[in-house]
């Protein structure tokens, strides 16, 4: 099965069942050790950015500032620097660039993906 539909944002709660519904996806890279500082109702996304299955979250508050949290070397950990997103009118906005190897093919495919945050 290919492709993702994405949802709306889970609690790790949610996540964790969405994860085990998921788990016979060969694609999938979920996130088994979560960064400090991430609270179990921050919101967490899986995302087919550009194969594998990704966890994307976003962390912080409107008073500290949010930061995008993104699996982009499909290890299956949230440990790359966040990105800080930028006010774009109504909405935030981060660039991140997807670099992991395609999952079910083994091509290297380097496609930037924009994530927008509302």
């Amino acid at each position: 099965m290919l492709g993702y539909a994405p949802h709306e944002p889970l609690n790790r709660e949610e996540y964790e069942k969405e994860v085990q519904r998921l788990a016979a996806r060969e694609d999938l890279v979920p996130v088994r050790e979560w960064p400090a500082g991430l609270t179990d109702d921050a919101p967490r996304f899986l995302a087919w950015l550009s194969q594998p299955l990704l966890t994307v979250a976003i962390r912080g508050d409107a008073s500290s500032g949010f930061e995008l949290l993104a699996d982009v070397d499909a290890n299956g950990q949230l440990d790359e620097p966040g990105i800080p997103p930028k006010k774009n009118g109504d909405s935030w906005e981060a660039t991140l660039k997807v670099d992991p190897p395609a999952a079910l093919t083994g091509n290297d495919r380097r496609a930037p993906s924009l994530v927008e945050l509302k």
